[in-house]
């Protein structure tokens, strides 16, 4: 599979994350938005302690129209996005993370 980065593939629109080739398989929310401020804090400090002493990474982030929260575990060549809805939903995964 080709990255992003590549000779020959399309680069990134203005004003958009990425190179934008998924979106037009998202669906589309309707006036939700959901921020990362309204996460359990406590959860986010104990995943991140717990990913990171383990040498991997945690990326926080959102879809490009704010309607679910994006959480990106990286290790080494392997990544694994978790999405969440709402912030509670958000917390679960945290949680799991914190415990594998």
């Amino acid at each position: 599979m080709a990255r992003d980065n590549e000779p020959g593939m399309p680069k990134p629109r203005k004003g958009t994350s990425g190179s934008g080739k998924w979106s037009k398989y998202r669906p589309e929310t309707t006036g939700r938005t959901v921020e990362w401020a309204k996460v359990d804090e406590a959860a986010i400090l104990v995943a991140i302690g717990n990913v990171t002493s383990e040498g991997a990474a945690l990326l926080f982030g959102v879809t490009r129209d704010r309607g679910a929260l994006v959480l990106t575990v990286c290790d080494g060549d392997e990544r694994l996005k978790l999405y969440a809805a709402t912030p509670e939903e958000m917390a679960v995964h945290l949680r799991e993370i914190a415990d594998a």
